[in-house]
């Protein structure tokens, strides 16, 4: 018998449960940080399950009545959007969770990010190109004509080196696009490079891919977040230098503008807990937290390619979702091409969090959506 077993239901316990239960409300509904909500809530658990139903206290017994405090915990952070499917608010759920455990997003990407190259996979062929500082990660599928490019751009290119998410991806897509190569820039990051060191290695990147003899119409730019905002920031100094501009974008809750105007860095700040927890959210609209540009005019069209001209840009394909702080990046560079005549779609993703579609499983109903969507569009380009 432990220490658990010692307290009885009682009226002491009953209001000490009330008393959590209310904290906890409250620090949802004013949106306290996620990991004071964390503590309250396993410690809520804790409380009623084994004091109040009076179980023997064992390592056994502990852990196999507090397995559904995961569960629990997933669905609490996913808030139960009607709009998602259950698989969706679950893995959105996951995601605040984990987001709970690693608040330091900058630190764990770079962490990830030093992890060993995922190893090329049989049937695929992988080469590393090296152009002065940095480099490029190409794959293709063995025994194939190549006649059309897809250059990727990962997120956090600017702070942290590609990843194995990226790689599994490009290695994926070499299968479903035999004819087409997957060609993925690692550039320098602007930690320790300023500005444009970053976007002139994605440049230099994207025109030695091209001098290889693959046509601008037969190859997409591949984007998300700051990848996307190097996408377009790429393509506006392409429109400035007079060369052709691809055959289409591809943008996954692309950054496009770093003066933050967007209302969503703050109005959907507590929904986001991917990218929303990188600052203090008093000062979210005051700062740039990635110190990206750092100095520099934040309006220059080259780092916030939403105030650049769209007129002539290709076929592009926008997708982001509802919970991100970038929400409005993406429906103010919407709007911009629209305007300017270029062919774009707009997709909302009810319930998902920034970069769903790389890091949820395939099988959650809205990855699903997205990647077809993402497919039926690069098949008319490739």
């Amino acid at each position: 018998m432990g220490y658990f077993t010692i307290l009885s239901p009682s009226f002491v316990n009953v209001f000490f449960t009330l008393v959590i239960l209310v904290i906890t409300l409250f620090a949802y509904l004013l949106d306290l940080k996620r990991s004071a909500n964390f503590i309250l809530i396993f410690f809520l658990i804790l409380w009623l399950t084994i004091p109040l139903l009076n179980i023997p206290y064992t390592k056994a017994t502990f852990f196999r009545h507090n397995l559904f405090l995961p569960a629990i915990l997933t669905l609490y952070y996913g808030r139960g959007n009607t709009n998602s499917s259950f698989w969706g608010n679950l893995a959105t759920g996951l995601a605040g969770l984990v987001s709970a455990i690693y608040p330091n997003k900058i630190e764990f990407l770079q962490k990830v990010g030093s992890r060993k190259a995922r190893p090329c996979p049989p049937g695929i062929d992988c080469e590393i190109i090296w152009l002065q500082n940095f480099n490029i990660e190409v794959y293709s599928l063995k025994d194939t004509q190549k006649t059309s490019l897809n250059y990727g751009i990962h997120g956090a290119s600017h702070i942290t080196p590609l990843t194995n998410l990226y790689r599994r991806l490009c290695q994926e897509n070499a299968k479903v696009y035999p004819n087409t190569v997957i060609a993925a820039v690692d550039p320098r990051s602007s930690l320790d490079h300023p500005y444009p060191t970053t976007l002139n290695d994605v440049v230099a990147g994207y025109r030695h891919m091209l001098s290889l003899g693959f046509a601008p119409e037969r190859t997409v730019i591949f984007g998300d977040c700051t990848g996307g905002n190097l996408a377009l920031a790429l393509c506006h100094r392409l429109k400035a230098a007079g060369e052709p501009l691809p055959g289409g974008l591809v943008l996954l809750s692309p950054q496009t503008d770093l003066t933050l105007s967007g209302e969503s860095y703050v109005s959907r700040y507590h929904l986001d807990p991917i990218l929303g927890n990188l600052t203090d959210r008093e000062d979210v609209k005051k700062q740039n937290t990635i110190n990206y540009a750092k100095g520099e005019d934040k309006t220059n069209p080259f780092i916030s390619p939403l105030f650049g001209d769209f007129t002539g840009f290709p076929p592009t394909l926008i997708q982001v979702g509802e919970y991100e702080i970038l929400y409005d990046d993406s429906v103010q560079l919407f709007n911009k091409m629209k305007n300017a005549g270029v062919p774009v779609i707009f997709t909302q993703y009810p319930g998902m969090v920034h970069d769903f579609q790389l890091m949820f499983a395939k099988w959650v109903p809205e990855v699903k959506y997205a990647r077809e969507e993402i497919d039926t569009f690069l098949r008319k380009i490739l």
